[in-house]
Order: structure tokens, then sequence, then C-alpha cells
């Protein structure tokens, strides 16, 4: 259970990350999000589990990439 909670702790910070890209009209400092997402990304990667967890990661990873694309298309608007 304390597994599945970190690997949640994740998807709450990605959300976070997600609606501040989404409020955000001018962004001055895209690197901001750029290395908040790596680190997450990082830290997911660095994360031992068992094999029953690995859709979980396999998800997390997704979704990061997700909004990694709603930023290059926020950025590029």
């Amino acid at each position: 259970m304390v597994l599945k909670f970190r690997l949640f702790k994740y998807y709450g910070e990605l959300r976070f990350l997600e609606m501040q890209i989404k409020q955000e009209v001018d962004i001055e400092d895209w690197s901001f999000f750029d290395k908040k997402l790596d680190d997450i990304e990082d830290r997911v990667g660095g994360m031992k589990l068992p094999i029953s967890f690995s859709q979980y990661i396999f998800e997390l990873r997704i979704n990061i990439d997700f909004v990694r694309s709603q930023l290059r298309q926020k950025r590029s608007a």
C-alpha cells in the first residue's frame, strides 16, 4: 500500500503541474515546467517496484508525455 501511495503522489504532482500550465497565459519561464516534468520522470524511473506495479509506471509515463505535449502546444501558440 505504501508503494501505491508513493506512486499516486507523483500523479498528484503531475496533475498540479498540468493545471498550472493550463492557467498560465503568459509563461515567462518555460524551462521551469520542463525541469519539473523531468524531475517527476526521473523520480518515477528511480523507483524500485514489484513487477505488479509496471502498468502503473507505464501509465504514469504516458501521462508525463501527455503533459509535456500540452506544454509544447502552449509554448508554440
